[in-house]
């Protein structure tokens, strides 16, 4: 995964339920193919 673009990190991320709090990064890993 590349994060090269913060704009599009947060809105691809949003865009499938996830919140920009600090619960992200939990769900990030766990949610990791």
């Amino acid at each position: 995964i590349e994060l090269s673009d913060d704009e599009y990190y947060r809105g691809y991320w949003e865009s499938r339920g996830y919140s920009n709090k600090g619960d992200l990064d939990k769900t990030f890993i766990e949610r990791l193919p």
